[in-house]
Protein backbone atom coordinates (compact mmCIF):
# COMPACT_ATOMS: atom_id res chain seq x y z
CA UNK A 1 0.00 0.00 0.00
CA UNK A 2 1.81 3.16 -0.64
CA UNK A 3 2.40 5.66 1.96
CA UNK A 4 1.98 9.33 -0.35
CA UNK A 5 0.29 11.19 2.37
CA UNK A 6 4.18 12.86 2.48
CA UNK A 7 3.45 14.30 -1.23
CA UNK A 8 0.78 16.05 0.57
CA UNK A 9 1.05 19.84 0.19
CA UNK A 10 -1.00 20.80 3.47
CA UNK A 11 -3.95 23.51 3.40
CA UNK A 12 -1.69 26.62 2.72
CA UNK A 13 -3.71 28.85 3.36
CA UNK A 14 -2.65 32.63 4.13
CA UNK A 15 -5.03 35.38 6.72
CA UNK A 16 -5.27 37.31 3.05
CA UNK A 17 -6.84 33.87 1.63
CA UNK A 18 -9.30 33.73 4.51
CA UNK A 19 -10.13 37.48 4.20
CA UNK A 20 -10.79 37.93 0.69
CA UNK A 21 -12.55 34.60 0.88
CA UNK A 22 -15.31 36.31 2.91
CA UNK A 23 -15.62 38.58 -0.34
CA UNK A 24 -19.05 37.51 -1.81
CA UNK A 25 -18.19 36.34 -5.75
CA UNK A 26 -14.29 36.27 -4.76
CA UNK A 27 -14.11 32.43 -3.27
CA UNK A 28 -13.67 30.66 -6.53
CA UNK A 29 -11.51 33.07 -7.82
CA UNK A 30 -9.06 32.53 -5.24
CA UNK A 31 -9.80 29.11 -5.07
CA UNK A 32 -8.42 28.55 -8.78
CA UNK A 33 -6.01 31.57 -8.24
CA UNK A 34 -4.12 30.12 -5.69
CA UNK A 35 -3.95 26.43 -6.47
CA UNK A 36 -1.18 24.45 -7.96
CA UNK A 37 -3.15 21.05 -8.10
CA UNK A 38 -6.44 19.41 -7.90
CA UNK A 39 -5.95 18.74 -3.85
CA UNK A 40 -5.27 22.00 -2.79
CA UNK A 41 -8.20 23.62 -5.06
CA UNK A 42 -10.56 21.03 -3.54
CA UNK A 43 -9.06 22.61 -0.64
CA UNK A 44 -9.39 26.23 -1.07
CA UNK A 45 -13.33 25.19 -2.50
CA UNK A 46 -13.99 23.61 0.79
CA UNK A 47 -13.01 26.77 2.41
CA UNK A 48 -15.33 29.37 -0.12
CA UNK A 49 -18.03 26.33 0.87
CA UNK A 50 -17.27 27.25 4.99
CA UNK A 51 -17.27 30.99 4.10
CA UNK A 52 -20.48 30.99 2.51
CA UNK A 53 -21.96 29.24 5.11
CA UNK A 54 -20.50 31.84 7.66
CA UNK A 55 -21.61 34.96 5.35
CA UNK A 56 -25.24 33.58 5.22
CA UNK A 57 -25.20 33.16 9.18
CA UNK A 58 -24.09 36.95 9.13
CA UNK A 59 -26.80 38.11 7.09
CA UNK A 60 -29.37 36.28 9.23
CA UNK A 61 -27.55 38.06 12.53
CA UNK A 62 -27.72 41.36 10.87
CA UNK A 63 -31.50 40.69 9.44
CA UNK A 64 -32.54 39.15 13.22
CA UNK A 65 -36.32 38.10 13.80
CA UNK A 66 -38.38 38.96 10.83
CA UNK A 67 -41.84 38.42 12.76
CA UNK A 68 -41.11 38.63 16.25
CA UNK A 69 -45.43 38.72 16.64
CA UNK A 70 -46.00 34.95 15.99
CA UNK A 71 -44.53 32.35 19.28
CA UNK A 72 -45.38 29.11 16.91
CA UNK A 73 -42.62 29.61 14.82
CA UNK A 74 -40.08 27.50 16.50
CA UNK A 75 -42.44 24.56 16.86
CA UNK A 76 -42.85 24.30 13.22
CA UNK A 77 -39.33 25.33 12.34
CA UNK A 78 -37.23 23.35 14.02
CA UNK A 79 -38.58 19.94 13.33
CA UNK A 80 -38.46 20.32 9.66
CA UNK A 81 -35.15 21.62 10.09
CA UNK A 82 -33.41 18.91 12.38
CA UNK A 83 -35.68 16.69 9.77
CA UNK A 84 -34.02 17.61 6.51
CA UNK A 85 -30.72 17.81 7.90
CA UNK A 86 -30.44 14.08 9.14
CA UNK A 87 -31.93 13.06 6.11
CA UNK A 88 -28.94 14.95 4.15
CA UNK A 89 -26.44 13.96 6.34
CA UNK A 90 -27.80 10.21 5.78
CA UNK A 91 -27.54 10.29 2.17
CA UNK A 92 -24.49 12.28 1.89
CA UNK A 93 -23.14 8.81 3.94
CA UNK A 94 -24.91 6.57 1.41
CA UNK A 95 -25.12 8.16 -2.09
CA UNK A 96 -21.40 8.52 -3.21
CA UNK A 97 -19.98 5.53 -4.52
CA UNK A 98 -16.61 3.83 -2.94
CA UNK A 99 -13.79 5.26 -4.94
CA UNK A 100 -12.49 3.40 -8.01
CA UNK A 101 -9.39 2.40 -8.25
CA UNK A 102 -9.03 1.19 -11.94
CA UNK A 103 -6.76 4.24 -13.01
CA UNK A 104 -4.98 7.40 -11.25
CA UNK A 105 -7.73 9.55 -13.02
CA UNK A 106 -10.58 7.40 -12.72
CA UNK A 107 -9.36 7.38 -8.42
CA UNK A 108 -9.35 11.11 -8.72
CA UNK A 109 -12.42 12.22 -10.54
CA UNK A 110 -14.04 10.02 -7.95
CA UNK A 111 -13.16 11.23 -5.33
CA UNK A 112 -14.17 14.71 -6.38
CA UNK A 113 -17.50 13.78 -7.42
CA UNK A 114 -17.92 12.19 -3.93
CA UNK A 115 -16.10 15.68 -1.78
CA UNK A 116 -18.75 17.67 -4.13
CA UNK A 117 -21.76 15.22 -3.16
CA UNK A 118 -20.70 15.45 0.69
CA UNK A 119 -20.41 19.34 0.61
CA UNK A 120 -24.11 19.67 -1.39
CA UNK A 121 -25.66 17.04 0.87
CA UNK A 122 -24.04 19.01 3.76
CA UNK A 123 -24.82 22.79 2.82
CA UNK A 124 -28.31 21.65 1.94
CA UNK A 125 -29.07 21.66 5.71
CA UNK A 126 -27.72 25.38 6.51
CA UNK A 127 -29.96 26.38 3.18
CA UNK A 128 -32.86 24.56 4.06
CA UNK A 129 -32.65 26.21 7.43
CA UNK A 130 -32.06 29.81 5.71
CA UNK A 131 -34.98 29.11 4.09
CA UNK A 132 -37.32 28.57 6.88
CA UNK A 133 -35.82 31.31 8.83
CA UNK A 134 -36.84 33.40 5.89
CA UNK A 135 -40.45 32.32 5.78
CA UNK A 136 -41.43 30.88 9.37
CA UNK A 137 -38.61 30.65 11.83
CA UNK A 138 -36.62 32.49 14.03
CA UNK A 139 -33.18 33.68 13.43
CA UNK A 140 -31.53 31.07 15.49
CA UNK A 141 -33.04 27.99 13.61
CA UNK A 142 -30.21 28.97 10.57
CA UNK A 143 -27.72 27.78 13.70
CA UNK A 144 -29.16 24.62 14.08
CA UNK A 145 -29.13 23.65 10.26
CA UNK A 146 -25.80 25.44 10.23
CA UNK A 147 -24.84 23.04 13.41
CA UNK A 148 -25.72 19.86 11.18
CA UNK A 149 -24.08 21.48 7.91
CA UNK A 150 -20.45 21.87 9.80
CA UNK A 151 -20.94 17.98 10.70
CA UNK A 152 -21.30 17.33 7.21
CA UNK A 153 -18.55 19.56 6.33
CA UNK A 154 -16.19 17.87 8.56
CA UNK A 155 -17.17 14.43 6.95
CA UNK A 156 -16.21 16.04 3.25
CA UNK A 157 -13.30 17.92 4.11
CA UNK A 158 -10.30 16.84 2.55
CA UNK A 159 -7.51 16.78 5.53
CA UNK A 160 -4.34 14.34 6.10
CA UNK A 161 -6.40 12.42 8.54
CA UNK A 162 -9.59 11.57 6.17
CA UNK A 163 -6.95 11.25 3.12
CA UNK A 164 -5.41 8.75 5.32
CA UNK A 165 -8.65 6.64 6.03
CA UNK A 166 -9.54 6.50 2.60
CA UNK A 167 -6.09 5.12 1.20
CA UNK A 168 -6.43 2.63 4.12
CA UNK A 169 -9.47 2.11 2.47
CA UNK A 170 -8.59 1.77 -0.93
CA UNK A 171 -5.58 -0.52 0.40
CA UNK A 172 -8.02 -2.95 2.35
CA UNK A 173 -10.05 -3.51 -0.96
CA UNK A 174 -6.46 -4.29 -2.76
CA UNK A 175 -5.55 -0.70 -4.64
CA UNK A 176 -2.06 0.02 -4.83
CA UNK A 177 -2.68 3.67 -6.02
CA UNK A 178 -1.93 6.70 -4.47
CA UNK A 179 -5.13 8.86 -3.65
CA UNK A 180 -2.85 11.77 -2.99
CA UNK A 181 -0.49 11.42 -6.38
CA UNK A 182 -3.98 10.88 -7.97
CA UNK A 183 -5.47 14.20 -6.84
CA UNK A 184 -2.04 16.16 -7.62
CA UNK A 185 -1.18 14.74 -10.85
CA UNK A 186 -4.23 16.82 -12.41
Amino acid sequence: MPDDLGDDPGWQLSWKTLLLGLVPGRNLGIAKSGAKDSLQLLRSIFVAFCAGVVLIGVVVLILGDIDPEQPDRPALSVPIAVGVSVVCLALQRIVPRPLDCSTPATLAATYRRRFLLRIAFAEACSLVAFALYISIGPGWVYAVGLAFTLVGFAVAAPTRARLRADQDALGFRGCTSSLVAALRAQ
